[in-house]
């Protein structure tokens, strides 16, 4: 399949109107309610890990016939695996980086083995051009190399509803802090310091601030699912991100698990079964 063979070379695709506008509004409404009440403060935003095993709505919004359909294609010829995570992100910074340790990486065979792919889906719930400073960025092919070892550079343009899919191993970035913004985050940290208090959460309070002073674009939200094929890869950085993040919690919505189910979708602990 054509999706399957621009994965393998560039390391990313993007796939259009995966989801609705209805479903992107209900979505980015459910997002910011669960934000407003828990989330993690990190990198002048606020993440959530496993938002589908606590929220039967995202697991719902997130499984369309559509989606299910554009992750089965990922990973054809092999069955659909899931590792479990999905993590939601608001207004978080990043600098370019893989969503693989190095450290690991150096120990196994992931740049070299041609039957390695481990995948991200990316939800974007704002339209993002290429443009703008929260456009998603990759470098193509960077799966196959080491962090930084490629060069060229492309904004992906998407709007909301599109889905990008990128092997875990390519070098990404999404917002890069702004001068402001490490500045402020550097003199919060100071300040941290001197009264030996965590900086993120005033850090993400005072940019969120800043921003609706001065009328910028609405927050940056996002969802990210692991998957893979059933091959050992998966399985492999499966058991790595379950070594950092903790198992998933045992529980999903049973009309999701049944309707993953029977479209041959399967989670790799099989002891995450509905509550």
């Amino acid at each position: 399949m054509q999706s399957v063979d621009q994965l393998k070379r560039d390391g990313y695709i993007i796939i259009r109107d995966i989801f609705t506008r209805d479903s992107i509004e209900m979505l980015r409404a459910k997002v910011r309610e669960i934000f407003e009440h828990t989330g993690t403060y990190k990198y002048g935003g606020k993440y959530k890990l496993h938002a589908m095993h606590e929220s039967a709505e995202v697991a719902r919004l997130i499984f369309s016939s559509t989606f299910v359909t554009a992750i089965k294609g990922c990973t054809y010829p092999h069955s659909c695996l899931l590792t479990g995570e999905c993590d939601l992100h608001i207004d978080i910074l990043s600098n370019w980086h893989k969503d693989v340790k190095e450290a690991w990486a150096k120990k196994t065979s992931v740049h070299s083995d041609p039957a390695w792919g481990v995948y991200k889906a990316a939800i974007y719930l704002q339209d993002q051009d290429e443009k703008c400073a929260g456009a998603f960025k990759v470098r193509p092919g960077s799966h196959l190399l080491r962090l930084g070892e490629a060069t060229e550079v492309k904004a992906l343009p998407v709007r909301a509803g599109d889905v990008v899919i990128f092997d875990v191993r390519i070098d990404h970035m999404g917002r890069n802090a702004s001068l402001g913004s490490r500045m402020l985050r550097w003199g919060l940290t100071l300040v941290g310091r001197c009264l030996e208090v965590d900086h993120e959460m005033p850090f993400a309070v005072a940019r969120a601030r800043l921003a609706r002073f001065a009328g910028s674009t609405p927050q940056r939200m996002a969802a990210y699912l692991t998957f893979g094929p059933n091959l050992p890869c998966t399985y492999d950085y499966e058991e790595m991100g379950r070594a950092d993040h903790g198992a998933v919690p045992n529980a999903l919505d049973a009309a999701v698990l049944a309707k993953l189910a029977n479209e041959h979708i399967q989670f790799i602990h099989p002891q995450v079964m509905a509550s």
